[in-house]
């Protein structure tokens, strides 16, 4: 065991960003503007437990607000500590799945539905009371 412990400490010493090679549970406790406050599930030497973090949610032109209590996945660029971003989301089906609010912004067209040939979404649309444009910033809800 004290060898053990003494080879982790040596990869430690000559690989320090290697901890921070991986992908990290962590818990939204809430969200300010477009950072997340995040608290730790992962229990890894080192890792910071309570951190204010960007969100790259991986697909262009999508932004959401997160739900407290989200579990979600924080990577650091290049092993760097100071560089944490989530990266991945609550799967279909467990708590925190839905956002709070999401916006889906495209220059031309947003295709809805399994199938992405119906309910299509173009400028100049209507959607209930609201008209689809360049500029629409209402938050549409059922």
């Amino acid at each position: 065991m004290r060898a053990a412990r003494a080879l982790v400490a040596l990869i430690r010493e000559v690989f320090p960003r290697y901890a921070f090679a991986f992908l990290y549970r962590y818990r939204v406790v809430d969200m300010v503007a477009t950072r997340c406050r995040l608290q730790a599930i992962s229990e890894a030497p080192g890792l910071p437990h309570l951190m204010h973090v960007s969100v790259l949610p991986g697909v262009a032109g999508a932004a959401a607000n997160l739900t407290p209590g989200t579990v979600v996945l924080v990577a650091f660029v290049e092993g760097d500590p100071a560089q944490p971003v989530v990266t991945h989301f609550a799967a279909e089906g467990a708590a925190g799945f839905v956002p709070i609010s999401l916006v889906v912004d495209a220059t031309d067209t947003i295709s809805l539905g399994g199938s992405a040939t119906r309910g299509v979404a173009r400028l100049g649309d209507t959607a209930g009371p609201y008209v689809i444009t360049s500029a629409s910033t209402k938050v549409v809800s059922e």
